[in-house]
């Protein structure tokens, strides 16, 4: 920067102070700090009094520093009698810098300013701004990072809560050899009374049915499908036995014809 400031007159400007048109500082300062600060300056407007002359111009510096992940501004706008009095002055943070942080930077530059009256001083406030930050302000983006970073792992923790809250309802008793068996007996216990059920409604018009009562008892007292099995491979089932079974599935075999409910003719005469 000394070979700049140097090169732009910069010295000049700042020791000028006094003697000079207030306007005409504020000129010459603005072209000072464009050539210093080049792509960290920015006019963002400027207004003319009445004989056109540049007065109350708006202008910006960054306070950007990405080693602090600090992105911030300096926003300036002078005054009709700058610089016999401060400029107006903002301080914009995008990322880096808490809020009380930033309100006390404001105060500081404030209190600065009034110190510097008489004399070109946006250059010297701005390098307070950044000595005041990198001594108040150098854990602010990683404490703000870490609480990000906190509250994201936060969510991921009651994301899986949720998670394995919701898969709970489909977690259901595991299946081994002695649930399963348990679960088939009822089964085939329910399937009977099912069938038993069937017939007494029917019978219930002629309790008298010696048929009915046959039937009843047919069903209350005939072997699961599993005991079929085990009795068939051990050799023990008599053809009278075979016989109603074969009947059995005969008569399936018309009623899936038929509809679920019927009911056999001889069991209703």
């Amino acid at each position: 920067l000394e070979g700049i400031w140097s090169t732009c007159g910069c010295e000049e400007v700042v020791q000028a102070g006094g003697g000079m048109d207030p306007a005409e500082e504020q000129a010459q300062e603005l072209d000072a700090l464009a050539a210093i600060f080049e792509e960290e300056f920015k006019l963002l407007d400027a207004e003319a009094d009445e004989q056109g002359a540049a007065n109350a111009a708006r202008f910006q510096i960054s306070l950007d520093d990405p080693s602090s992940r600090l992105r911030a501004r300096l926003v300036f706008r002078y005054t009709q009698r700058y610089p016999e009095e401060p400029p107006e002055m903002s301080v914009y943070v995008d990322e880096g810098m808490s809020e009380k942080h930033r309100g006390e930077l404001l105060a500081a530059l404030r209190d600065e300013a009034t110190k510097e009256l008489g004399m070109p001083m946006v250059y010297a406030l701005h390098t307070f701004a950044k000595e005041w930050i990198a001594a108040h302000t150098a854990n602010d983006a990683f404490a703000a990072q870490d609480a990000s970073e906190m509250t994201f792992e936060t969510r991921d923790l009651e994301a899986e809560r949720r998670s394995e809250a919701s898969n709970m309802k489909f977690h259901g008793t595991p299946v081994t050899a002695d649930t399963f068996a348990a679960w088939q007996a009822a089964f085939e216990q329910e399937a009977l009374a099912a069938d038993a059920s069937i017939i007494a409604n029917a019978c219930a018009a002629d309790s008298a049915s010696s048929a009915c009562a046959s039937d009843l008892a047919a069903v209350e007292a005939r072997e699961t499908g599993r005991q079929l099995f085990e009795l068939s491979k051990a050799g023990v089932i008599d053809d009278s036995t075979a016989a109603f079974w074969e009947n059995e599935a005969e008569e399936a075999l018309s009623d899936d014809d038929r509809g679920t409910d019927y009911v056999p003719q001889e069991v209703l005469e």
